[in-house]
């Protein structure tokens, strides 16, 4: 009876150390910055793409993953996780994707960088990905603080104002691209079949179901 009771309490030591190490690997491995939550005060509206914390996932450039309660800073572009009531804030060049999902919306984000540079985004720029193919369909979040003043008054405000870009990445080259046809032709000039397949098909091309599709006939083709 002895031995069976050492036998038990070894496997019940053994799952918990494995549970707990488990837990240290995705919490402890994975560093962030600790930030104040108000931060961003006098200012109207969110910096954030997401206001609350969704459980999620943040994959490193060294291949480290850990799964914890994250949010998206789109006036920073970065990563915000939350571990034990504190807030904590990642360096997003060490970061190659994250993901969550939002559950009072119903959507499942991705984001990922390394695109390459355009304008004033870096490569470490985060985009969402809305088509992950050969062709990926990838959506820039910007927020901007905007200063507005009332007529005859002294008092301005600060509020923080959401805007979006598209982009398809192909042959390793990021394009902007506004959603319409002319733009996917400029795109896409040498490929005459999937241009002769969105006029058969009726696509406005001004969805992002419409363009996923004729992105995947596209790379049907090839």
């Amino acid at each position: 009876m002895f031995v069976k009771r050492s036998i038990l309490r070894t496997i019940i030591l053994v799952f918990l150390y494995h549970s707990t190490f488990a837990q240290l690997v995705n919490l402890v491995n994975i560093v962030g910055e600790v930030i104040r939550e108000n931060k961003y005060t006098d200012i109207e509206g969110t910096p954030y793409l997401s206001e609350k914390f969704y459980d999620g996932y943040v994959l490193m450039q060294d291949g480290r993953k850990g799964n914890f309660p994250i949010k998206y800073d789109a006036f920073a572009d970065k990563i915000l996780y939350m571990h034990k009531q504190v807030m904590y804030e990642l360096d997003k060049a060490e970061v190659r994707e994250f993901s969550y999902t939002d559950t009072e919306q119903k959507k499942t984000f991705l984001f990922r960088n390394g695109f390459g540079t355009y304008n004033k985004n870096s490569d470490n720029a985060f985009y969402e990905v809305l088509y992950d193919g050969k062709h990926k369909l990838l959506k820039r979040y910007l927020v901007e603080k905007v200063t507005t003043k009332l007529f005859n008054s002294a008092t301005t405000t600060i509020k923080f104002q959401l805007s979006e870009q598209w982009f398809i990445y192909t042959n390793k080259q990021l394009q902007p691209f506004k959603r319409n046809k002319k733009s996917f032709q400029t795109i896409f000039a040498h490929q005459p079949e999937v241009l002769r397949y969105i006029e058969t098909q009726k696509l406005k091309l001004k969805t992002d179901e419409e363009i996923i599709k004729a992105l995947k006939f596209l790379e049907g083709l090839e």
